[in-house]
């Protein structure tokens, strides 16, 4: 069987090395580490290229484990290894990855390498495309599980312009838009149903402080409550453990 799985692996290789070889296009490339339960961390590099024939194809060159290191130039010679078994050195395109600070280290690595080894300028910082699915699960994590005011904020600020503080105040203003209109609803039904309106208000809460009150026990979807509704209670602690 493991010898039926290298054939395999030679023959389909050197189908895709003729393929990128012969490409009209860079080969474009995107790469992820990760650590499988067995604690084999593993170094997915990925291509995208046009190739010959005008078609858009997309292979997984290599899968590497990184057993000594996580560091960028660790990373960044598995890259260069894999270039040079395909001989794509001068044909290397743009890099996507997610938005770990090694991976700004990895593709400066690679820079060097291209130009000591082989003469071929790359720039790093012009050909790194950050991953938005990182970027969008990152943001989705903060928003739905997010313990605290700072985690939030911290979130927010990473993914605006604008300042983290301004974009809380605005979220919080929502939510306690909602927050009233779904107790004026709940205080209708039970007027409706002859039983006395809830009257619930927060120590030291106004008008002018909601916001920040809200803000400040703001913690993840546990507590938006259009959110609460799509998952039990019992959910939340699966989600957390999951995320």
């Amino acid at each position: 069987m493991v010898r039926y799985i290298a054939a395999n692996y030679d023959f389909y290789s050197s189908e895709i090395k003729d393929s990128l070889t012969t490409a009209s296009s860079p080969i474009h490339i995107s790469t992820d580490l990760w650590t499988s339960p067995h604690r084999h961390s593993l170094l997915a590099v990925c291509a995208q290229w046009v190739d010959k024939d005008y078609k858009l194809r997309k292979a997984l060159l290599s899968l590497p484990e990184c057993a000594e290191s996580h560091s960028g130039e660790a990373q960044a010679q598995a890259v260069i290894d894999t270039l040079e078994k395909y001989e794509i050195q001068s044909k290397l395109g743009w890099h996507t990855g997610d938005n770990a600070t090694s991976n700004d280290t990895c593709l400066e690595s690679i820079q060097r390498k291209l130009m000591s080894r082989y003469k071929i300028k790359f720039n790093a910082k012009g050909r790194r495309i950050r991953c938005i699915a990182h970027i969008i699960n990152l943001s989705l994590q903060a928003f739905l599980l997010a313990s605290s005011k700072e985690a939030l904020v911290a979130a927010l600020e990473s993914a605006s312009g604008v300042t983290g503080e301004e974009l809380l105040s605005q979220f919080s203003e929502v939510l306690a838009s909602h927050r009233k209109k779904a107790a004026a609803e709940r205080n209708t039904a039970k007027r409706k149903n002859g039983e006395p309106a809830r009257k619930h208000k927060r120590k030291g809460s106004t008008a002018s402080n909601t916001s920040v009150i809200l803000a400040d026990d703001f913690s993840g979807v546990e507590n938006v409550p259009a959110l609460r509704k799509l998952h039990g209670l019992r959910d939340f602690p699966v989600i957390r453990r999951i995320r």
